[in-house]
């Protein structure tokens, strides 16, 4: 005969329950090694004899669960799922050949930083030329329009003697895959490097073991992506709330994107409104019921914007095409906007991405017909049971009488689940057929014979509780200068975290748009000395992609010339 401490050895004897592979399953999707979760059950239920199955069984019962979900291999499971509209990665060609045959409808484009990085080791004695990084990093990262971009390009080498060089030449070929001009079409939502890819890597990486496959990535990535959405609860409750603290607070146009709009993306639009205000607005054509604009401010945008407004059907196009890109109105178009008294954002220029509903979603409560309660799945009513028992049974540990009570409870229970379903061990317990409306204290009478022959009643300690004042906020405190100075006293409430929050994102977005608007100045002054435009011209991006900038000079009527640059 085999001892009993070895019996779950023999083949017969060894079977993973639907609870143990659950479990196992679960906490090897949340990243926990299979070695650490083995350690765990067999604590659980006092040693591996107690298990029920070896390591090896529960290694083949993960591995068997994993393929049920496959069809195929790994890659082309993965396929399956939706691809993302643009995919940023660094000049790697393997990258590159793999993401045009798995994700051809995807806009695979280069990392900037990358190319500046690369910059500095390929072209270093260009770099350390005066102006030189300031004005390739204005026309690698900002440039609005393929036209502006080959101007300003073209300039660029010809000032710094550098058109043959040959990894600018290699760079130049690659231009459509990080240039900004040429994908204005794709969604990017501004991200221009693949930094962000730096985050989920160290998120990820503590989850993910070298023999796990390409689906068990994408669903530890999936997991972290909820964990992500998790922490959003805050700012969706101040989105929710609402902030106070607005620079516009009376533009209806504002108020609308302010009820729309969450929080962060509010204040970009709130910056691109004010922005908008100081530009200059100039009506070059009119055929009712489109209108077009030349937009820019007078004495810091060189070349400027064209913006066609139907303010029948509220279609609005402008040639900086900051909205597919980014998702977001700018300035351009709400300067036209502010002309035409428009006060709601048009619905289709509002994206469901940056709105406060983003993230709520329609649950159908759907009613179990036979079941008139919900019904948990196994392993979380086993996991819930579980701690609600260890709960009982640390109370009761230290006191002779309790423990009775617990054994006289369990073995009640025990006697009650075998008459309902024939024995624990007997049936498929984690079937749906022995859930009935009623729970197991309404199907049986309760025991009338004693349990104990003496019990001890205790009666429940009443705390008395004392109500929590609240004070008011603490003042600063009073600092003279001198003594004959009223001391400075902060006479109004201290600043809430939404309104850190939202001085913090307003201070970062001004720093960005002052660092491109200095940017633009400095690679637009270029132009200007050596450009001689007539008196009343302008210089303005193109409406077709392939044409030249050209220069509008005005007429003694309504109307203007167009000349190409």
């Amino acid at each position: 005969m085999v001892p009993a401490n070895k019996r779950y050895l023999i083949r017969s004897h060894r079977h993973i329950s639907k609870e143990q592979l659950a479990f196992l399953t679960t906490f090897t999707c949340s990243g926990t090694k299979l070695a650490d979760i083995l350690r765990a059950m067999r604590k659980e239920v006092g040693g591996e004899a107690n298990l029920g199955f070896t390591v090896p069984d529960a290694y083949d019962a993960v591995l068997a669960e994993k393929k049920k979900n496959l069809d195929g291999c790994d890659s082309n499971q993965l396929i399956r799922w939706e691809a993302t509209c643009t995919i940023m990665t660094d000049q790697c060609s393997a990258m590159d050949k793999a993401i045009r045959e798995v994700f051809p409808k995807s806009r695979h484009r280069l990392c900037t930083w990358h190319i500046g990085e690369n910059a500095v080791v390929n072209i270093k004695g260009v770099m350390a030329k005066e102006g030189f990084k300031r004005r390739f990093d204005y026309v690698l990262k900002y440039t609005d329009t393929v036209a502006e971009f080959e101007h300003y390009w073209n300039s660029l080498l010809a000032d710094y003697n550098c058109a043959k060089h040959s990894w600018i030449i290699r760079l130049y070929s690659l231009k459509e895959k990080w240039c900004p001009a040429y994908n204005k079409e794709w969604f990017s939502g501004g991200v221009l490097s693949s930094q962000r890819s730096e985050t989920t890597n160290h998120s990820i990486s503590r989850r993910l073991h070298k023999t796990n496959g390409l689906c068990d990535f994408y669903k530890c990535f999936l997991d972290a992506i909820d964990e992500w959405r998790s922490k959003e609860n805050n700012g969706n409750y101040n989105s929710s709330t609402g902030n106070k603290y607005y620079a516009c607070s009376d533009n209806m146009l504002c108020m609308h994107a302010r009820d729309v709009y969450t929080i962060a993306i509010y204040l970009i639009f709130e910056q691109r409104f004010i922005k908008a205000v100081g530009l200059r607005s100039e009506r070059i054509r009119f055929e009712y019921p489109v209108s077009e604009y030349i937009v820019g401010h007078p004495t810091k945008d060189f070349i400027r914007h064209n913006v066609r407004f139907n303010e029948l059907e509220m279609v609005v196009d402008c040639t900086c095409k900051s909205f597919g890109e980014i998702g977001i109105l700018c300035s351009h178009i709400l300067r036209v906007f502010i002309v035409h008294n428009v006060e709601r954002i048009p619905n289709r220029y509002i994206m469901k991405r940056w709105t406060k509903q983003a993230m709520n979603t329609i649950v159908d409560e759907v009613e179990d017909r036979d079941n008139e309660v919900s019904v948990v799945s196994a392993s979380v009513w086993r996991m819930q049971t579980i701690r609600s028992c260890i709960k009982v049974i640390n109370e009761a540990q230290h006191c002779p009488a309790a423990r009775k009570i617990v054994d006289a409870g369990v073995l009640d229970m025990s006697t009650k689940v075998k008459e309902y379903i024939g024995g624990v061990g007997g049936a498929d317990v984690s079937s749906n057929h022995f859930v009935r409306n009623e729970t197991l204290l309404d199907a049986f009478e309760p025991s009338t014979e004693p349990v104990l022959q003496e019990q001890i009643v205790e009666e429940p300690i009443v705390e008395e509780v004392i109500p929590a004042m609240i004070k008011n906020p603490p003042k600063r405190i009073k600092k003279n200068k001198k003594e004959n100075e009223k001391s400075n006293e902060r006479n109004v409430r201290p600043k809430g975290i939404v309104e850190k929050k939202s001085n913090k994102l307003k201070g970062w977005n001004k720093r960005r748009e002052r660092h491109v608007d200095n940017l633009r100045e400095e690679t637009q002054s270029t132009d200007q000395r050596i450009i001689n435009l007539p008196v009343g011209g302008v210089l303005v991006h193109p409406v077709s992609s392939n044409s030249q900038l050209e220069t509008f000079i005005p007429d003694d009527y309504f109307g203007v010339h167009i000349h190409p640059l």
